[in-house]
């Protein structure tokens, strides 16, 4: 049985829950508030960008790994703007990384740079070209608008990426320590890149 909580199209997993309690927990520093406060930010501008360019939200999942929008269609919406819904949120994210800095550099405070660097860090890896990734998805949308068709670009940048970071994990691991978040990004993609291929398969 699945343990979650449903309030509209919002589904909110257990395993959330347990996860946003350990970090809090753990946050003595208010970095992973600042964290999420950027990944909320993030969020947002996605669901203002999908609502001003006529799509439809199906449903927001917030599960231990992070939170997951799923567009119900995007059928007659034109390929500009559903680049836009991609790159909306890790634009937001860059934005406020700007702010941030910026305001910094006035009133010095280490939570406005620590803010900051929550924000570039998310906006610039969710422009990873990894499919689960809005950096992926814009490059899909991209290939349609180049190509007319789909091709096998995005599937073979988003193999070079899991490689990239795998590759990072283990390096980061042997001369810096073991970085979890990025373990667990990695395990993200791959589950989702399976999670994929297995309803492709079941579908025809």
């Amino acid at each position: 049985m699945k343990a979650s909580i449903r309030f509209g199209r919002t589904e909110i997993s257990a395993g959330f829950f347990l996860v946003l309690a350990v970090l809090i927990f753990l946050d003595t520093r208010r970095l992973i508030t600042l964290i999420m406060l950027a990944a909320l930010l993030h969020e947002l501008a996605h669901l203002t960008v999908i609502r001003v360019t006529g799509g439809r939200v199906a449903k927001i999942e917030l599960t231990a790994v992070g939170a997951e929008i799923s567009i119900d269609s995007f059928a007659g919406v034109p390929l500009f703007q559903q680049l836009m819904v991609y790159l909306s949120g890790p634009a937001a994210n860059l934005l406020f990384a700007f702010i941030s800095s910026k305001f910094g550099g006035i009133f010095p405070s280490q939570e406005l740079y620590a803010f900051a660097g929550a924000n570039l860090v998310i906006g610039m890896f969710n422009l990873l070209p990894a499919k689960m990734l809005d950096g992926g998805n814009a490059l899909r949308v991209l290939c349609i608008a180049m190509f007319g068709r789909k091709t096998a670009i995005p599937e073979v940048l988003h193999a070079i990426t899991l490689a990239f970071l795998l590759t990072l994990c283990i390096l980061l691991a042997i001369n810096y320590g073991f970085s979890l978040s990025l373990f667990i990004a990695i395990v993200w993609m791959v589950i989702g890149y399976f999670r994929e291929r297995h309803a492709r398969l079941k579908w025809f």
